[in-house]
C-alpha cells in the first residue's frame, strides 16, 4: 500500500488551487470577446437579398457588437418552418428534388449544413437563432449556423449556398460569425 502522506499532501495542494477565496482569473478571454480574425477575411461578395431568380443572394453582414449575421436567400420553391407541427406539405428530412413537399423543417436543414461543415473541417458552434436575432417570426430569429472565426465564413457560406440549391429552398438561412459562447466564473459558489 503506498504511503498516504504524499498523496494527501498532493490532494491538499490541488484543492488549494480551486479555493473560492483566491482571486479569480479573468472570466473572459479573446475568443469570448470577439470572433477570431476580422471581416476582411470574408471575400464572398455581398449584395442585397432578393428571393427571386435562380441564384442565392448574399446580404452585407449585419453587425451587432462583435458579432455579425450574413443572410443568404435561396430561390427555390420550398419554405422553412420553425414550428412545423401542423404545416401541410411538410418534407420529412432531406427532400428528393422531385418530392412534392413544399415546407422544410429549418432544424433538419441546419443539421445537414452543420454535418457538411464538420466534414469540411469547420468548427461548428451550433445552429439556431443567429447573431442579432430576436424572438418573433422566422425572419426575426436570424436562423442559421454559427462560426467563431472569420476564416470559416467563406467556406460556410459556400456550404449553405450549395444546400439551399440542393434542397430547393426559397427562404432565408444565415451564417453568424460571433465570439465563442463562454460561461461566467462564479465566485463563492454562487
Amino acid at each position: 500500500m503506498p504511503p498516504l502522506r504524499p498523496l494527501l499532501a498532493a490532494a491538499l495542494a490541488l484543492a488549494a488551487c480551486a479555493h473560492p477565496s483566491m482571486p479569480p482569473e479573468s472570466s473572459t478571454s479573446p475568443p469570448c470577446d470577439a470572433p477570431r480574425g476580422d471581416r476582411s477575411q470574408m471575400k464572398t461578395l455581398a449584395g442585397h437579398c432578393d428571393i427571386g431568380g435562380f441564384v442565392v443572394k448574399i446580404a452585407e453582414p449585419e453587425r451587432c457588437g462583435a458579432s455579425a449575421y450574413v443572410e443568404l436567400c435561396g430561390t427555390g420553391r420550398r419554405r422553412f418552418a420553425l414550428r412545423p407541427e401542423s404545416v401541410e406539405g411538410l418534407c420529412v428530412g432531406r427532400p428528393a428534388p422531385n418530392d412534392p413537399c413544399s415546407v422544410v423543417r429549418v432544424s433538419d436543414f441546419g443539421h445537414e449544413v452543420a454535418e457538411r461543415m464538420r466534414e469540411a473541417g469547420i468548427e461548428v458552434h451550433g445552429h439556431g437563432m443567429g447573431a442579432c436575432g430576436k424572438l418573433g417570426d422566422y425572419l426575426a430569429w436570424n436562423y442559421g449556423v454559427s462560426v467563431i472565426d472569420w476564416a470559416d465564413a467563406d467556406p460556410t457560406l459556400a456550404i449553405v449556398q450549395d444546400r439551399l440549391r440542393a434542397w430547393s429552398i426559397g427562404d432565408v438561412f444565415g451564417v453568424s460569425v460571433q465570439p465563442m459562447a463562454c460561461g461566467t466564473l462564479l465566485e463563492g459558489g454562487r
